[in-house]
């Protein structure tokens, strides 16, 4: 059995691509698993990290202006002929989309030489990608209920949720407390804005810091990104608070566990995730994000009551000062949230996924 994997650009659309096949290497022991990548880009590094095979072909991104789209047309072409290559080498069963302008011309492909489709989709509103592909697609695995309603015309899809990973669940305890030195008196605030840090967050925490709102029965947790770490080491080297700044953090379900309260972006990987874990959170959106799929992302879980949302444009705001402080306050409203999270949590979704594949087979 082989199974080809298309999905990259972004860890958001690599990573349930690596999950999905660590899972599936687990069920399908004679099984041959290849990844395509974008040349050059993220991918290869950590699937091969991962244990598994990748060969890369040229995509370039589609810019929504006249040149870009030019650009685009010319590109694809050539990128659909590297990708035949491959798909005619390997001779995959069946292709699995994850998103990403990578995943278009590997799926069309793989179609052509008759292999299965199956579609994954991370975010609530459907990427381009999975939008163009999706009537070329034998099975679409959505992340989110309300995502159903950009199918409507298509029979073909079950909500499953996002591909986890099988250690994002780990015991409370001071153990990992003591593991990042933190004091297993006080509460966690854990703050990441990703593996890069984003600079609005961090801005809007070193001014809540510097402000003096930490309450002394709270500390922090923060990733800060390599590149921000100084700064921020600098701009507070004259404030004394609890906590421990990180410029990166190996292991995140360690870093949750010690969590009472996360600040963080809005991807659909992080929000799955968190729902998993009943983590009580206040979402910054990515405000770059393409079409807009991080507020989209947040805006779902908020009217659900499982999350609260602010504008990145407001971290430095009062509003977000108010809405952080009544948050660490408040610890009825942080159960609150906590519960309706945890309910919309779903730890099984590599596990559907898989079966939907070996449907497929």
């Amino acid at each position: 059995m082989r199974i080809l994997f298309a999905g990259g650009g972004t860890g958001g659309h690599l990573i349930p691509a690596i999950n999905i096949a660590s899972k599936l290497k687990d069920k399908l022991e004679d099984a041959e698993f290849l990844f395509v990548g974008i040349k050059g880009g993220m991918e290869k590094a950590i699937v091969e990290k991962n244990g598994f095979r990748i060969e890369e072909i040229e995509v370039v991104g589609l810019r929504r202006n006249l040149s870009g789209m030019l650009d685009f047309s010319k590109k694809i072409m050539r990128a659909y002929a590297q990708a035949d290559k491959v798909v005619r080498g390997f001779g995959p069963e069946i292709v699995i989309g994850t998103g990403g302008y990578v995943s278009a011309p590997v799926v069309l492909a793989g179609k052509r030489r008759r292999a299965r489709v199956l579609i994954q989709e991370q975010n609530v509103y459907p990427g381009l990608a999975t939008r163009f592909l999706a009537r070329f697609a034998d099975r679409i695995c959505l992340a989110f209920e309300d995502s159903k309603k950009y199918f409507k015309s298509v029979r073909n899809t079950v909500v499953t949720g996002n591909p986890l990973r099988n250690d994002l669940v780990l015991p409370k305890g001071n153990g990992f407390l003591h593991d990042f030195g933190l004091n297993p008196g006080k509460k966690v605030l854990f703050i990441t804005g990703g593996s890069r840090g984003a600079k609005s967050l961090n801005e809007a925490i070193t001014d809540f810091i510097r402000q003096g709102h930490l309450p002394d029965d709270w500390q922090v947790l923060w990733q800060t990104g390599q590149d921000k770490h100084k700064q921020i080491a600098d701009q507070l080297k004259d404030v004394e608070f609890s906590g421990v700044r990180l410029p990166f953090i190996d292991s995140m379900p360690k870093a949750y566990a010690t969590a009472d309260l996360l600040v963080c972006r809005a991807g659909a990987m992080t929000l799955s995730e968190l729902l998993v874990l009943g983590l009580p959170a206040i979402l910054v959106p990515y405000p770059y994000a393409t079409a807009n799929h991080q507020m989209k992302n947040a805006l779902d879980l908020k009217r659900r009551g499982a999350v609260e949302v602010i504008a990145d444009s407001k971290a430095k705001s009062a509003e977000f000062v108010d809405l952080l402080t009544d948050l660490i306050s408040d610890d009825k409203r942080r159960a609150r949230l906590s519960e309706k999270s945890q309910r919309l949590g779903n730890e099984r979704g590599a596990e559907i996924i898989t079966e939907e594949i070996i449907k497929l087979i």
